[in-house]
């Protein structure tokens, strides 16, 4: 009976491991299709490590975002800083290059949990209804050219 009962939440924990396998499969695509591959993007790489604890920190990643991605950190500003704390705004800038809450989590230096709940409380601060709705808006937010850049009505 018990050896019954132990072998079916092994099952079950083998399907959640197989799911959040797939997630990562998929933010790491994701990152390689829009963004570039890691290995060789120096810049990217910064973004997505880099610690924000403290006020100088994210300082200091607002500016390496703008210069990785300045029509980006512009449009982002323009449309939602208004509507957004600092913490929201910040996290959905983190959320346009780093899709894994444990990666978020890291970077902030809160637990995964905290990324998790944050990443909720902001969807449904922007009457979002999905993750997959919120990663839409952003991967919709590309680094125009200059041209397509000054036409956008948003600005």
């Amino acid at each position: 009976m018990k050896s019954n009962n132990l072998n079916k939440t092994i099952e079950k924990l083998i399907v959640k491991l197989d799911e959040i396998n797939k997630r990562i499969d998929s933010s790491i695509n994701f990152k390689r299709a829009h963004l570039g591959s890691t290995s060789g993007n120096i810049e990217l790489e910064q973004l997505n490590t880099f610690k924000i604890s403290k006020p100088t920190d994210w300082k200091k990643y607002q500016e390496l975002f703008q210069r990785y991605l300045p029509n980006t950190f512009h449009y982002i500003s323009k449309k939602y800083s208004n509507n957004l704390t600092e913490s929201e705004f910040r996290l959905l800038l983190i959320l346009k290059c780093n899709r894994c809450h444990f990666s978020i989590a890291e970077q902030l230096g809160i637990c995964k949990e905290s990324a998790r709940v944050s990443i909720y409380r902001l969807r449904q601060k922007l009457n979002l209804k999905s993750n997959a709705q919120l990663f839409k808006i952003l991967d919709e937010i590309e680094e125009p050219t200059q041209a397509n850049f000054l036409q956008t009505s948003d600005f």
